[in-house]
């Protein structure tokens, strides 16, 4: 058996390490609002995770080929990464200061995102 032939090729190892570490990120990130005494940046912290792993895994299921099944995925993580980057500005934001309000501009930061959505 020559290399790249098998069960174990090397972007099947790869493929099955982007899967496990999507779901695990996802799943951390939904289990840390179940935690007692959340701030504001647990939520953000927790939105950018979910949006972070959900990008992982929908890029993985385009590139396994499964948008021939489900043409409805294919090339859905764009919004999810723009909104990575919007979420990502909160989390430091939050970081520095932590009684930061969210205030009617801070809303054109998620433009990016609605419009993407809009044009799939």
């Amino acid at each position: 058996m020559s290399t790249g032939e098998g069960v174990f090729t090397q972007m099947t190892i790869i493929n099955w390490l982007l899967a496990g570490g999507g779901f695990s990120v996802v799943s951390i990130s939904i289990g840390s609002l179940f935690v007692k005494g959340k701030r504001p940046i647990t939520y953000v912290t927790s939105a950018l995770g979910t949006s972070f792993g959900l990008a992982v895994l929908i890029y993985l299921a385009q590139n396994l080929g499964l948008y021939r099944a489900w043409p409805a995925i294919l090339y859905t993580h764009y919004p999810l990464e723009l909104l990575t980057g919007t979420l990502l500005f909160f989390f430091f934001t939050l970081l520095v200061e932590p009684k930061f309000r969210m205030a009617s501009p801070y809303l054109l930061l998620f433009l990016p995102v609605i419009v993407a959505t809009g044009l799939m």
